[in-house]
């Protein structure tokens, strides 16, 4: 059974690959633009999960690519990502 996060979020695959230790397992979600597509331009995205697992899928136990959860991993994902988990009461951006 698919399991999803209480939260997400999407994120280039190239601000994601800047962390030293990034190690990827599984490939990107790719989308590709109608208007790019006879160019070859692709755009690729990961997941960042509310427990600081990267997948290639929004379900959080799907295409796992990055769950080595350290302090340096969450450090760099607060303060070079700006990722924070919203709380129950906040709103998503």
């Amino acid at each position: 059974m698919k399991r999803t996060s209480n939260y997400c979020k999407a994120y280039l695959a190239e601000e994601l690959r800047r962390f030293p230790e990034w190690q990827e397992r599984v490939q990107p979600l790719v989308v590709q633009p109608e208007e790019a597509a006879d160019s070859g331009g692709v755009t690729e995205y990961f997941f960042l999960h509310d427990d600081y697992v990267v997948t290639g899928s929004v379900y959080r136990d799907e295409q796992v690519t990055f769950d080595q959860v350290t302090p340096d991993w969450k450090a760099f994902c607060e303060s070079v990502l700006n990722f924070t988990v919203p709380s129950a009461g906040q709103k998503a951006s």
